[in-house]
């Protein structure tokens, strides 16, 4: 039986929060909104909003890491406030967000357009930096934030260390796993027609993969960057037969093991479970 590995339970606001949590987002605060008693009139609305919920669920709090569950916390709520418009506020939550879980490169992109739309180029500049040196190719994106940012003069001085970020990259991970990892993904995905091939090629790529996490570890965004997406297409296309093939039982202990430490998240298997428990569809 795989164990309960996700929060059942979804945090809308701040969430359960250490004391110096809330002492850093003070400061967070401060630094955009320019008076620290704003930040603490801030806070204080928004905590106290999220007590009960706090003390209700800081029982199951077991089933998932404090890091993770305060990343979550705050990524949601700095969704919330971007999307309400309230750009200099999200901003405070994307630092807090990142100071729980700075891994993703796509939070970065993230956090870059928040700061963008707050007129906040330094900060945007400060986003991809930061993003960039955690695998974030700017290339992959597309929107008017980058349009606006790239005729500042940050958008430029991002342009002349863009290359030298990136080979600082390729340094912190284990580039040939990635390398591999995406030839593994390019082999998965070069038959997608649904037949006994295809099938066949899946299982073939999926195995080479446990083969590869059981030498390595299950590929993460610290460890591998990009490759742990390639990873995850590759095991998308064997949900059919999560958790219960021999393949699945293998492989789900090497992906605790990362969870264990810290690497991957608590829910990582949760849009598994998801699938896994959708209604039949009637013939």
């Amino acid at each position: 039986m795989l164990p309960s590995l996700s929060l059942s339970f979804r945090m809308n606001r701040l969430g359960c929060k250490r004391e110096h949590d809330n002492e850093q987002n003070v400061h967070n605060f401060a630094q955009i909104k320019g008076s620290k008693n704003d930040a603490h009139m801030i806070l204080f609305r928004l905590t106290a909003k999220s007590l009960m919920l706090c003390l209700s669920a800081i029982s199951k709090l077991t089933a998932q890491s404090p890091s993770f569950a305060l990343y979550h916390a705050f990524k949601n709520q700095m969704l919330d406030e971007a999307a309400a418009g309230a750009h200099e506020t999200a901003m405070a939550f994307c630092d807090s967000m990142l100071q729980q879980v700075d891994f993703y490169p796509y939070d970065y992109y993230t956090c870059f357009e928040v700061a963008v739309k707050a007129d906040h180029m330094g900060k945007a500049e400060h986003y991809l930096v930061l993003g960039t040196q955690k695998g974030l190719n700017i290339s992959n994106f597309y929107s008017d934030a980058k349009d606006i940012f790239f005729k500042t003069k940050e958008g430029l001085q991002y342009l002349e260390i863009r290359d030298s970020l990136e080979a600082l990259h390729s340094g912190s991970i284990d580039i040939h796993y990635r390398k591999t990892l995406q030839a593994m993904k390019d082999r998965d995905q070069s038959i997608r027609d649904g037949s006994h091939a295809m099938l066949l090629n899946d299982s073939l790529v999926f195995e080479e993969l446990i083969q590869l996490s059981a030498e390595k570890g299950f590929p993460s965004y610290r460890s591998t960057g990009t490759g742990a997406a390639y990873a995850a297409l590759i095991l998308w296309h064997q949900r059919d037969r999560y958790p219960d093939s021999e393949q699945w039982q293998r492989l789900i202990p090497l992906i605790i093991a990362k969870i264990e430490d810290g690497e991957l998240d608590p829910r990582f298997f949760e849009v598994f479970e998801e699938y896994r428990s959708r209604p039949a569809i009637e013939e």
